[in-house]
């Protein structure tokens, strides 16, 4: 037989037992709470052991400043990442007109001993500036490369030579080019830290992203396919490309580039095992980039007018060039700034001349800085103006 009780609460002793259940959910939501901000802090804290490669970097390409490295001095092999400062180079001759993207190159009898990754291009072959460029950008080739440095410098030894200046004009202490194409060759090296710099000053010539965000094209009239090595080109949000490279020597390496939230990274990763851990390495870079930083604009400041000395004006109206900078999320009202007005303003002052800085500051270290202009002209006083201006003066009276 089944006996069917009613349950017979009291009010106050079920709201005890109400209260009881509410304190036991609460508890419970809150270590729930607290397990999800232990796992944030565990996500966002960023260290050398989260990146498999021995040698890396993160840069932001906008103001150079390093986000993240480990060991990105050390000199390595970096296999075809060296073909980036050949695009570096191209895009400054296409710049200052030396060459035209519709030049037509005749390849010489030197492509016909080029090894590695290439498209078929054989001595007497006539390709334009724009087919060579894509297919260095693009399917790393070799044969494309000589031929493009042979057309730029007048031969192989030249243009390396104009690669190492480059190199010493951007400063860059690790880097020895002793070829164009990236083959392992004694005394040739590079580091993590000088391919950053030299992706961040390609980087400079918007045009050279037509290329390296190509995922599969043609060149030749169509006769020859190019495809992309770079798998991040598909699998990652704002990714523009810019070069991959193996050999065994060098491992996996990947110097790329990626814009999200209105400013772009530069992510350099060299000596990977594989390549999907060069691939991963890199993803894990742009993510620790974009999730923890945030791209501050600062506000227009009103500057005093700055004094001018010997000038038809004793002062000239200035004003701060935009800029912006990355801070970590949260810390945008921690920013301090500096202005620094140069001393002694002699006239002739020029409309856009530099009369100091603005120095901007978080918590003691420098992000950045900014350039203060003039907004005018102002002359020199010589006699003839002087006279003028107690003219105007006399005149008023």
């Amino acid at each position: 037989m089944l006996v069917h009780r009613s349950l017979n609460f009291e009010p106050e002793k079920l709201r005890g037992i109400v209260m009881k259940l509410i304190k036991k959910t609460l508890a419970i939501l809150c270590s729930f709470q607290f397990l999800f901000f232990s796992i944030t802090n565990k996500v966002l804290a960023f260290e050398e052991k989260n990146i498999t490669a021995p040698s890396a970097v993160l840069l932001d390409f906008a103001s150079g400043r390093v986000l993240f490295e480990k060991k990105s001095h050390e000199r390595m092999f970096c296999a075809s990442l060296g073909k980036i400062m050949t695009l570096l180079l191209a895009m400054e001759a296409l710049e200052n007109g030396k060459i035209t993207l519709n030049d037509t190159v005749i390849a010489n009898e030197n492509v016909d001993s080029i090894t590695g990754a290439h498209v078929f291009i054989k001595s007497g072959d006539k390709l334009s500036v724009e087919d060579l460029i894509k297919a260095v950008a693009v399917t790393s080739a070799n044969d494309a490369e000589i031929v493009l440095a042979d057309h730029i410098a007048g031969s192989e030894n030249d243009f390396v030579s104009e690669m190492q200046e480059k190199a010493s004009e951007l400063g860059l202490q690790d880097t020895i080019f002793k070829n164009c194409n990236g083959v392992e060759e004694e005394g040739q090296f590079s580091s993590a830290h000088d391919i950053a710099l030299i992706t961040q000053e390609l980087l400079k010539y918007p045009k050279i992203l037509d290329y390296t965000s190509i995922w599969m094209d043609n060149i030749r009239d169509g006769k020859t396919q190019i495809v992309s090595s770079n798998k991040l080109l598909k699998n990652y949000h704002g990714v523009n490309g810019i070069k991959t490279g193996t050999t065994d020597k060098a491992g996996s390496c990947i110097s790329a580039s990626a814009t999200n939230n209105n400013f772009t990274l530069v992510a350099v990763v060299l000596g990977c095992k594989t390549g999907t851990d060069r691939f991963n390495d890199a993803v894990r870079l742009f993510d620790y980039g974009f999730k923890n930083f945030s791209c501050f604009i600062p506000e227009k400041q009103s500057l005093p007018f700055v004094k001018v000395i010997s000038g038809t004006k004793e002062f000239v109206c200035a004003k701060v060039v935009s800029c912006n900078f990355l801070v970590p999320f949260g810390k945008e009202k921690n920013i301090t700034t500096e202005i620094e007005i140069f001393d002694n303003i002699e006239a002739p002052v020029e409309i856009h001349q530099s009369l100091g800085k603005v120095i901007f500051k978080l918590e003691n270290v420098v992000l950045g800085e900014s350039n203060i202009v003039a907004l005018d002209n102002v002359s020199k006083l010589n006699f003839s103006s002087a006279f003028r201006i107690l003219l105007k003066e006399f005149l008023n009276m």
